[in-house]
Formats: structure tokens, C-alpha cells, sequence
């Protein structure tokens, strides 16, 4: 979910990516929000996400150290030079209405991917 400054959503977005962990999972949400943030001119941004893996591996509190891990990383900082500014925070899984929603969009994604497939 990409909302703007006065907590209103601009974008809504799930993709399925395949049979992967759910830290490569959570590092693409993460690339993909960064990605359509800067499309849609973002200059700083905010980011918040259930995952504390990788807040704390963005963040520099966890070295990565799987080579998967370190070029989804290399990807998320590559994108994330674009921004002026970018705060990348953690926050609670349940109880956060855009964590929620966003949730809500990964399992209708994952939902319409397993329909393709049967």
C-alpha cells in the first residue's frame, strides 16, 4: 500500500512471486513499495512493515549474511538511494490498519495465483 502524507491511499498493489521464503517475500514487498514510491516522485518516504528481519538488515542492526539475502539488500539500497529521505520502521502485525490491508492484498494475491495454477 502506498498512502501519501494526509494518510490517504494512492496505490494498492499484490503480486504473487512464487514458492520463496517469507523473507524474500517481505524484501520484495519492500523493493516493490520503494520501486512504485519513487515512480510516483517521491522524494522521502516512509516505510513500515511486519518484518523485523528485514527492518533490522536495512537498518544495519543485522549483518546478511546468505547470499540470497544479501543481493535482495544490495537491491532494496540500490532503489532506496533515489529517496532524499527514507525511514524504514517495524511495526506490530496485527493492529496497524495498513499492515492489515496490505496483508489482505498479499493473501488475495496469493489466492489468485493459486487459481491459475489448478
Amino acid at each position: 500500500m502506498v498512502v501519501d502524507p494526509a494518510d490517504r491511499t494512492v496505490r494498492e498493489l499484490g503480486v504473487a512471486i512464487g514458492i520463496n521464503t517469507n523473507q524474500v517475500a517481505e524484501y520484495e514487498g519492500l523493493i516493490r513499495a520503494l520501486e512504485e514510491l519513487s515512480r510516483a516522485g517521491a522524494r522521502r518516504a516512509r516505510v513500515v512493515t511486519d518484518s523485523q528481519f528485514v527492518v533490522k538488515q536495512f537498518n544495519g542492526e543485522y549483518r546478511a549474511k546468505d547470499e540470497r539475502m544479501k543481493a535482495l539488500l544490495a537491491r532494496a539500497k540500490a532503489v532506496a538511494a533515489r529517496f532524499d529521505a527514507l525511514t524504514v520502521q517495524h511495526v506490530m502485525r496485527s493492529g496497524h490498519a495498513h499492515n492489515t490491508r496490505a496483508d489482505a492484498l498479499a493473501n488475495r494475491a496469493l489466492d489468485e495465483a493459486k487459481k491459475k495454477t489448478h
